[in-house]
């Protein structure tokens, strides 16, 4: 093996271990490791290895890594760097990079028998020795790091499965237990550390760890362990001789149901079975086959015929996604992967991850498992390619109105018009035989005049089954008189267009005007009380209408979750009832109904909202709010349909409801969780709306919920233009709160970049404003900032005022979150003093209290105050694993700033222990944290550890660099760190 990147990153060869350089360098290197053979571009080097903010001097930096890189691999038999147009190819003989040798193991596994496999994966396993990519730092490399981390546990459930079905239970829990400590959500090893434990006459252990995963999942991700491990337990409590094996995608399926009268397309579904079944072995090619014709010929219906025949080949899983490639707006690669991610319950996945990340997440999760994914309606090869699994153990139908460009290897399937025998078989199977051979004639012409197109067909057959009386012949007389059809049907997308206007020709007025208004509210999918308020109905005559038109086939009800049921039009339903609505009714009751569902919405939401900690002017509450209880089951599955609400008001002209409903979900899920993508989308398109209303005040809130976005987003010159920009336009409008608001935002901005001196008058005057205004919440945070700047400047005094009158108010209001912040602020004057008992207790509370919220942000704030006050007090064994923790939870969240203050206190944690090299190389990958986010005063409290370190080691000259840097920066900065810089050089050179 020559690259070993699977724990510290080396190179070795016959001669040894060669030096892989600095942190850029070893970044540098990785980077070409992970794509060896393959051509990386210029533009990925520098953002792997610099990031977003690279510097001016970037590509000569770049040039003389390279000349490095080349002069350490000189000699290593063929190695070697290769420069291409645009770009490097690191060329390297197979099998001399760990990860690259690991999953060439788990692919030979994947064929071979239980002994065989175990063996194999065991010695995948053996090649990680320690944390991936130590000594390499960056973005992307954690999110590298943590794409190998998943590889490296479905390797371990890979070998459990296999050990423990040749009975070596104990080695089984052995591997299991540590790997659990680190991943304590991963299914698939809890089950089978489970039934481990069962095998090894620990039965009642079992349970408990059952028991307290389930407690776990429930805290940490809302929801209830899988179907996969609930059987496991209920197997253990039936005391079966050997629980369930397998993996949580084992039960997992989304397919749709498959339907009884599945007639016609016999030879297009023979050669979609044979060419997955005839697929070989699995680790060939991935098999795909793409079914693709024009609306309404029945690709979607043989897809899941297919994939229903298929399931036993699959017994993994069977994925469905619905791409909405005919729609205005199809699902983008990077929606469907987290809608995928979030069914296969990966760890590490984050919405706001880059496709790329997204896409390997994907694949490692689908490695070695037998799974069928079925893409329904897409729009195009670009859109399915990140889509598809690495693993030639999965297959993948595919669905489209257009054949497949440049997509290899995919068997081709097109769908024409049935044959007339197959098209009279649906309709017997739809209406009868009896009726069909009483009329052969008629029955003839209905099927030609429905093109033999299987929509067409069915929608028919609907309308005869629900009127008995009714002969062949009359309605293929009504189907041949324009005057009683919008349209005939014919060839090509009219022939499905006037096959929904048939349909929709059978419903009663309600369910037509029903029809109508949800075409023009667009959704991607809908639920009966935001439809209930669209129609100003009751839920039970919303519900009949509903059911009337699935009785119809112009809606369909999603697979129902934990939620409540939600319903959809297929792609062309929608956009034909959306044509329907602006052809036909009129523009007053059209916006009426819009505005009631969004009404709904809104109420809905402001149901949920929590208090947050930061200081955001209000347009949500526009409509009353809907209990808690009410709400949160329909949010849950509701959430991307609101996103789209938010568009669909802006683009109707509904800036007041847009901007009132993008202003509410900060304060129901988006500012809690980080959830940026959602923010971004229902905030630009607000933005939009009400500049091109003129809505000036609606405008500046949204310019402070854009404000607060890119500060939540650590992009803080962002942050303060968008306060900036606020402000001028509540000062326009006279609004006084509202620009108190926006100045207290403002000082926030100055005050996180370390600029207290500009920040403090900025937050006083907020004060002020809000005081006279009666403000309550709004002077808490205010008051909050103003002591978190004092005690940044060492105004311990000021500072415990401003913090005790901000907690005081904070627990008169209610606001849990605004508490503990308030507490911490507290504790952490008494930790700079020294007063570590105070300092405990006071951090201790505020931890406890966020704990309580569930708030999976602000618990790593929390965490690393209490971790850091245990380190003064030379608690290093209690400090360290909450502190690994934040890391690895500010880096899901995309929390930079928390990031780079966890590897900071990890720093000082080393240093304590006197492991001064360990110390510099977590200090070091949070310099490059606070460099990326030039944030100056937090590199030079970083520099002041180093320079720590440094003289641990004897090297006095690099402390004393260090420390001057730091010293030049506290001195420009005036914070409290300037006095405490002597003491702290003479602690560490006179040690």
């Amino acid at each position: 093996m020559i690259f070993r990147i699977l724990g510290p990153v080396t190179i070795e060869t016959g001669d040894g271990v060669r030096p892989a350089g600095a942190v850029k360098q070893r970044t540098m290197l990785v980077a070409l490791v992970a794509d060896a053979g393959r051509l990386v571009t210029m533009e990925t080097l520098i953002d792997r290895v610099w990031g977003e903010s690279p510097p001016s001097s970037v590509r000569s930096s770049l040039y003389a890594y390279v000349t490095r890189l080349r002069a350490q691999l000189a000699g290593i038999e063929n190695v070697s760097l290769v420069r291409n147009p645009g770009g490097y190819t690191l060329l390297v003989p197979p099998g001399q990079i760990d990860a690259g040798h690991a999953r060439a193991l788990a692919e030979r596994a994947a064929r071979a028998g239980d002994e065989e496999r175990a063996a194999l994966l065991d010695e995948a396993l053996g090649l990680w020795r320690g944390v991936a990519l130590t000594g390499v730092a960056g973005d992307w490399a954690e999110r590298y790091r943590q794409n190998l981390e998943q590889q490296r546990i479905a390797l371990a459930a890979d070998w459990a499965e296999s050990a423990l079905r040749l009975g070596r239970s104990g080695e089984v829990i052995g591997v299991l237990t540590p790997l659990l400590v680190e991943h304590p959500l991963a299914e698939r090893l809890i089950g089978q550390h489970m039934r481990a434990l069962h095998h090894s006459g620990r039965h009642a252990e079992a349970l408990t760890a059952y028991a307290a995963a389930s407690e776990r999942i429930r805290d940490k991700l809302g929801v209830d362990p899988s179907p996969w491990l609930r059987e496991v337990h209920a197997g253990l409590l039936r005391r079966d001789p050997a629980p369930r094996s397998g993996s949580p995608t084992g039960r997992l399926s989304q397919l749709p149901p498959d339907i009884t009268d599945f007639t016609g397309a016999s030879a297009g579904l023979a050669r979609v079975l044979a060419t997955v079944e005839g697929a070989g072995r699995p680790g060939t090619a991935l098999p795909i086959v793409f079914i693709s014709g024009r609306s309404g010929v029945g690709k979607s219906t043989l897809a899941v015929r297919a994939a229903h025949l298929l399931q036993e080949r699959y017994p993994d899983g069977q994925l469905h996604i619905a791409l909405r490639g005919a729609q205005a707006r199809p699902v983008t690669p990077a929606e469907a992967l987290d809608r995928l991610l979030r069914l296969l319950r990966v760890e590490g996945h984050d919405e706001s991850l880059p496709l790329e990340d997204k896409i390997e997440l994907y694949r490692l999760a689908l490695a070695s498992r037998r799974v069928l994914v079925v893409l329904d309606d897409a729009a195009d090869t670009a859109q399915i390619r990140p889509l598809l699994p690495g693993s030639g153990t999965c297959a993948v139908l595919v669905t489209s109105r257009r054949r497949p460009d440049g997509l290899p290897g995919a068997t081709v399937v097109e769908l024409t018009e049935m044959a007339e025998a197959e098209s009279l078989d649906l309709l017997r199977a739809i209406v009868g035989a009896g009726r069909v051979a009483a009329e052969p004639d008629a029955a003839r012409a209905l099927v030609a005049l429905c093109d033999r197109l299987p929509l067409a067909i069915r929608v028919v057959g609907a309308r005869l089954q629900r009127k008995p009386h009714w002969s062949l012949a009359h309605l293929a007389h009504r189907l041949d008189d324009e005057r009683r059809r919008l349209d005939e049907l014919s060839i090509g997308d009219l022939g499905v267009r006037a096959g929904i206007s048939a349909s929709c020709a059978e419903v009663g007025a309600p369910a037509l005007r029903a029809f109508c208004l949800l075409g023009h509210l667009d959704p991607p999918d809908f639920d009966l009380m935001v439809t209930a308020s669209l129609l100003n109905l009751g839920p039970e005559a919303t519900e009949e209408i509903v059911e009337e038109l699935i009785d119809a086939r112009l809606v369909e009800p999603l697979p129902a979750g934990d939620g409540l049921i939600r319903y959809r039009m297929h792609d062309l339903v929608r956009l034909y009832a959306k044509e329907r609505a602006a052809g036909t009714m009129p523009a007053p009751e059209l916006a009426a109904a819009v505005h009631r569902a969004l009404e709904k919405m809104l109420a809905l939401c402001e149901g949920l909202t929590q208090q947050l900690p930061i200081a955001l002017p209000r347009l949500g509450g526009s409509a009353p709010a809907l209990p808690a209880d009410d709400a949160g089951q329909w949010f849950a599955t509701a959430e991307s349909a609101l996103i789209v609400a938010v568009e669909r008001a802006a683009e109707l002209g509904l800036d007041t409801l847009a901007c009132a409903l993008a202003d509410t979900l900060i304060f129901t899920s988006f500012g809690g969780s980080n959830r940026f993508a959602g923010w971004n989308r229902t905030h630009t398109a607000a933005l939009a709306a009400a500049r091109a209303k003129g809505n000036r005040r609606a405008e500046a809130v949204i310019e402070c919920g854009l404000g607060q976005l890119a500060y939540n987003g650590d992009d803080f010159d962002e942050a303060e233009r968008r306060f900036r920009v606020a402000l001028q336009l509540f000062r326009a409008e006279g609004d006084e709160r509202g620009a108190a608001v926006a100045l207290n935002g403002l000082g926030t901005v100055h005050r996180e970049v370390g600029e207290h001196h500009t920040a403090l008058p900025l937050m006083e005057q907020a004060l002020a404003a809000l005081s006279a205004l009666g403000d309550e919440e709004g002077i808490a945070h205010a008051r909050y900032g103003i002591g978190f700047s004092n005690r940044e400047l060492g105004h311990d005094d000021q500072a415990v005022g401003n913090l005790r009158d901000a907690l005081a108010r904070y627990r008169d209001l209610g606001h849990r979150r605004g508490e503990a912040l308030a507490l911490r602020g507290i504790g952490l004057v008494h930790r700079a003093r020294g007063e570590l008992a105070d300092a405990e207790d006071l951090c201790g509370r505020a931890h406890r209290i966020i704990l309580a919220t569930g708030d999976e942000v602000l618990v790593n704030y929390t965490s690393q105050a209490l971790a850091k006050v245990w380190i003064r007090q030379n608690r290093l064994a209690e400090a360290e694993p909450p502190l690994r923790a934040v890391v690895a939870a500010t880096a899901r969240f995309h929390d930079r700033v928390g990031t780079g203050l966890g590897l900071r206190t990890l720093g000082e944690l080393s240093l304590a222990a006197h492991r001064p090299r360990e110390a510099l190389s977590w200090l070091g990958r949070a310099l490059d944290t606070w460099d990326e986010l030039r944030l100056p005063l937090w590199r030079a409290r970083t520099l002041r550890d180093v320079g720590a370190a440094h003289a641990l080691l004897g090297e006095r000259p690099r402390a004393e660099r260090a420390w001057r840097e730091a010293a030049d920066v506290f001195g420009r900065f005036l914070t409290r760190d300037a006095a405490e810089l002597p003491a702290w050089r003479a602690r560490w050179t006179s040690d």
